[in-house]
């Protein structure tokens, strides 16, 4: 189990769905299908089904996952709620936005119920609801939980810590879309200060939040700053996943674009 968590977090998704599938065989076979340990594997095994595109059926996984914690531990147990957060997710990339912001709303609800602001469960379903947000057109509101949520995980942290780098990033990508790419460089600048002094030179997190930053330096219009930064993290990204990943489109299609 935890081995596939290990490959799910370095995104080798399909080698992390292969382990993740014999761990809920052999614990079904041991545990039975509902103990919470068969469960818990399912649900990480359905997270990287949903990583790999296949949104509908990560759906249904997670739709029988939150019916058995519902029927097993009660519709107010924390880890109910976080099987509704779940389903929330494959449910956004389906375009199923309504049913997303009922199941998401519901399950920030529960858990700040039955445990403290500021807990890493409920700080991810934060993170979906933001996202959430702005594919609902709902920018101002989405913004506004990006700079709460940066609050509360900088309270938490320090800002020390990849999910608070995630915020920071989220929220300069979201000022960059609503032309405000001043501001976003702004906080790609404090993002990247962050990720220096933690992370040693060549990691991936810095390279893809440079490759960001790069693409704001395009749209200031600073374009050999940008293909100073953009060549410098093309590379590490290229050097870091396999060929045709879509980090690398995108990346690629930045530079193509100082071309243009």
């Amino acid at each position: 189990h935890n081995y596939g968590s290990a490959l799910g977090a370095m995104e080798r998704y399909d080698e992390a769905e292969a382990v993740l599938s014999e761990v809920v065989g052999e614990r079904a076979e041991i545990f039975g299908d509902t103990h919470p340990q068969t469960i818990g594997a399912r649900s990480m095994l359905a997270s990287y089904v949903q990583q790999l595109g296949r949104n509908e059926e990560a759906a249904d996984q997670f739709r029988a996952i939150l019916d058995a914690r519902t029927e097993i531990l009660g519709p107010d147990h924390h880890s109910t709620h976080t099987a509704r957060g779940n389903l929330a997710v494959p449910l956004i990339a389906m375009g199923e936005l309504d049913e997303a912001e009922r199941l998401n709303r519901e399950a920030i609800e529960g858990l700040r119920a039955v445990l403290p602001e500021g807990h890493a469960k409920i700080l991810i379903l934060m993170s979906t609801r933001a996202y959430l947000l702005e594919d609902m057109g709902r920018d101002e509101e989405a913004e506004a939980l990006y700079r709460e949520q940066i609050v509360l995980r900088e309270r938490a942290s320090g800002g020390n810590d990849p999910a608070t780098w995630s915020s920071y990033n989220n929220l300069a990508m979201l000022l960059q879309r609503t032309d405000r790419p001043a501001e976003a460089l702004e906080q790609y600048e404090k993002l990247l200060a962050m990720c220096r002094a933690s992370l040693p030179e060549g990691h991936i997190y810095t390279a893809l939040f440079e490759n960001n930053y790069g693409a704001c330096l395009t749209d200031l219009g600073r374009p050999e700053e940008a293909r100073e930064v953009l060549e410098r993290s093309h590379a590490i990204i290229v050097s870091t996943f396999p060929e045709g990943h879509p980090r690398i489109t995108k990346s690629q299609s930045r530079l193509d674009a100082l071309d243009d």
